[in-house]
């Protein structure tokens, strides 16, 4: 005689609710419920460009779900890591419009891991009150450089002989002479 699994026992048995994917193949339904709602973002960031995020650590996405939303969403050709409170890593997909990003405290523990749908990630975008200093910046950093210090005659030369450059041809092709970057032989 068999004995019937109790109401506790049964509730221990992980069940994984699969729908059918592309070409056939099983996609788990979380996945395939964030990968709708991205598709919705989508939509709006075309139609009326608001996108928005995903926040996938307030998803309840099993390893599997988040390894079919990975390769679904694949990979595509921009990455950047922004060095704030902690290095947050911004990664395009394959789909355009579509960005993972991953935040890390200053321990490197995962901060926060969003599906950001946007033209370009708001942390990589320039802040709008930023913009009124930029030019004043750019013109004392461009006076800083125009008036930095020359280094004394001669020293282009030293520099050569100590064989701290190459050589290279003239402009006109004759004899060689010492490269230098930078270095104003004037003075």
């Amino acid at each position: 005689m068999t004995s019937t699994p109790s109401h506790a026992a049964l509730r221990r048995i992980p069940v994984e609710i699969a729908t059918a994917g592309p070409h056939g193949s099983r996609i788990d339904a979380t996945a395939a419920a964030v990968l709708h709602e991205i598709g919705e973002r989508l939509k709006a960031l075309r139609d009326a460009a608001a996108g928005g995020c995903i926040d996938l650590r307030r998803t309840p996405l099993s390893p599997r779900a988040r390894d079919d939303l990975a390769t679904v969403l694949g990979a595509g050709e921009v990455t950047a890591t922004v060095q704030a409170l902690g290095p947050s890593h911004l990664r395009e997909t394959a789909i355009p419009g579509v960005w993972w990003v991953t935040h890390h405290d200053a321990h490197g523990n995962v901060a926060g891991e969003l599906i950001e749908i946007a033209v370009c990630p708001e942390l990589l975008a320039t802040p709008p009150e930023e913009l009124h200093v930029a030019q004043e910046r750019l013109r004392v950093r461009l006076d800083e450089h125009l008036h930095a210090r020359q280094p004394a005659p001669g020293v282009a030369e030293r520099v050569a002989r100590l064989g701290l450059v190459g050589t290279a041809p003239s402009r006109d092709g004759s004899s060689p002479h010492a490269q230098h970057t930078g270095v104003n032989r004037n003075g």
